[in-house]
């Protein structure tokens, strides 16, 4: 089997014409036949000196030769026969298959879509979690609130019986999760809000202190904190950022592109990794409530006061004329289920 072709000799660019002859009579079963000189010289080779690579549609073929040489050819099917010969590996054939046809490259990359959308829809948060479950709720986080302090919060201008009044209230709920040591503090310097850290630690700010109108109402928002913690929603957001970022730079194989283009659908993953968050926690608070004979409707009225009140002080922030234009922040590009989405869920019995 004769194979045609072009020889170049690794020192430059220009090529000469050659065959790579198979034969079975051959010790060394392929020679490498240069044409275009005084003489013929012949290259005597085994398959342990070749490299053959995949077919790519009608492109010309590299044959890799020791010593930086090359043969390149467009007589694939005599190569494919070759590396047959040489017990080659079906893959390049069927990636050859695959590129050829029009029914099969798009099964391919629909097949490709639908497995990368369900590794980062449904297998990264599962290996998330199972990775947050096993790390110590002590070593998580430390120091969380010293860095806040000394960045974001002010300290607490409640006084001293409001504080103790939500610590007695809080005790009991805080008392069922020992384990995770959590520890209820207060503070200022932003807008009515609470938030979990994942060392234990659950921070209440004067503003959200201040719009409680009932025990209850914090109770409800201090279980869906407790959920966050319980769960490790923090912790595991962290390493489902983290895959996805490498997943990216797989995908795209250099981070150095990780521009605008590839940037925006790994945060869009993120905030909907949030969202779902948001939703689990929720979840949790609900069932701890119900347990506990907690009427539901106290999650509602304190998220409802939260909701309205956060949209007074953006609109007090906000010139008339851009009251009219202003328009929310679309649901996908929030860190939050939509307020009424939630509200729903604690209507539901």
């Amino acid at each position: 089997m004769n194979i045609n072709g072009q020889y170049f000799d690794g020192n430059g660019s220009n090529s000469q014409s050659a065959q790579l002859i198979y034969s079975d009579n051959n010790q060394n079963n392929i020679i490498l036949n240069i044409e275009g000189t005084a003489h013929t010289p012949e290259k005597y080779l085994d398959f342990s000196d070749i490299k053959i690579e995949s077919r790519l549609g009608h492109t010309p073929r590299n044959i890799h030769l020791p010593n930086n040489q090359l043969f390149t050819t467009i007589e694939h099917d005599k190569v494919d026969q070759l590396n047959k010969l040489n017990n080659g590996s079906i893959f390049s054939s069927i990636i050859h298959t695959l590129e050829s046809h029009l029914i099969l490259a798009l099964f391919s990359l629909v097949f490709t879509a639908l497995f990368i959308f369900s590794v980062v829809q449904y297998g990264i948060p599962k290996a998330a979690e199972i990775i947050a479950s096993k790390l110590p709720y002590e070593d998580i986080g430390n120091h969380s609130l010293t860095i806040l302090d000394e960045t974001l919060f002010e300290p607490s201008i409640l006084d001293t019986e409001t504080q103790k009044h939500f610590i007695k209230v809080a005790k009991p709920y805080l008392d069922q999760y020992q384990d995770i040591g959590l520890k209820l503090n207060f503070r200022s310097g932003m807008p009515a809000n609470a938030l979990a850290l994942p060392d234990g630690n659950i921070v209440f700010t004067d503003g959200f202190i201040e719009l409680v109108e009932d025990d209850n109402e914090f109770i409800s928002i201090l279980l869906h904190e407790i959920g966050h913690i319980k769960n490790k929603h923090v912790v595991r957001r962290a390493i489902q950022g983290t895959t996805l970022t490498i997943l990216t730079f797989f995908i795209t194989g250099d981070l150095e592109i990780f521009d605008f283009a590839v940037a925006i659908p790994s945060l869009l993953m993120d905030l909907s990794y949030s969202r779902d968050f948001e939703r689990e926690a929720d979840l949790f608070s609900k069932k701890q409530m119900n347990s506990s004979n907690i009427d539901l409707i106290h999650f509602v009225n304190i998220m409802t006061r939260l909701e309205n009140a956060l949209q007074m002080k953006d609109n007090s922030n906000m010139a008339s004329e851009e009251k009219e234009t202003e328009s929310s922040i679309p649901a996908f590009l929030s860190t939050h289920p939509l307020t009424e989405e939630r509200l729903k869920l604690f209507s539901a019995s």
